[in-house]
């Protein structure tokens, strides 16, 4: 019963994108211009904007990113991790060598299989976050830091008698003078 029902949904599935494409051309036969019928309009793909997104929206996706590609590898480590403490447990017992690809061995029960996902994800989750954490400081810092700085900025001498020295001579790279109003200079 269950191959007849699967077969009919396929069945089913195969016509209706079947009688979607053949709408989807129909369709574009109308959009052609009266004027020209032979050219057909295209509409190219434009990429995605600077400010197409708020930044809240990047920072979850990049969250997102960082969380589920981080699972298979906390995955793997956790799994190493339980394997190695139920190794020590055990007094380092050759029957619980630890061997996560082993398919028949049957190592972990379901409820040990339960706590190595749940540990994974908790700590795939942790460095998604720790790194949001660490982009926003970083971006609130860099925006605090150039929004101190307002409008354009003078720089006038303390008092008239300084020495002002001429500015370095790039071409020449034996001249021996100093960029500023440095009396003295450490080399």
């Amino acid at each position: 019963m269950k191959k007849i029902i699967s077969v009919l949904f396929l069945i089913l599935n195969l016509y209706l994108s079947l009688s979607a494409a053949s709408t989807d051309s129909s369709s574009d036969s109308l959009n052609k211009s009266v004027d020209k019928p032979n050219s057909m309009t295209v509409d190219e793909a434009v990429p995605y904007g600077k400010d197409e997104f708020p930044q809240w929206l990047k920072d979850v996706r990049r969250t997102e990113i960082i969380a589920l590609g981080s699972w298979p590898f906390t995955t793997l480590l956790v799994t190493l991790g339980y394997s190695f403490q139920n190794y020590a447990a055990h007094d380092f017992s050759s029957s619980y060598f630890p061997n996560p690809f082993s398919k028949s061995d049957g190592a972990f029960d379901s409820e040990q299989i339960g706590t190595i996902i749940l540990t994974s994800s908790l700590v795939s989750c942790a460095i998604a976050i720790t790194d949001l954490t660490v982009n926003l400081i970083k971006r609130h810092s860099k925006h605090k830091n150039n929004s101190e700085i307002d409008g354009n900025v003078t720089v006038t001498a303390s008092s008239s008698d300084e020495k002002i020295f001429a500015p370095f001579d790039f071409q020449n790279r034996n001249s021996s003078c100093l960029i500023g109003n440095m009396e003295s200079a450490v080399f």
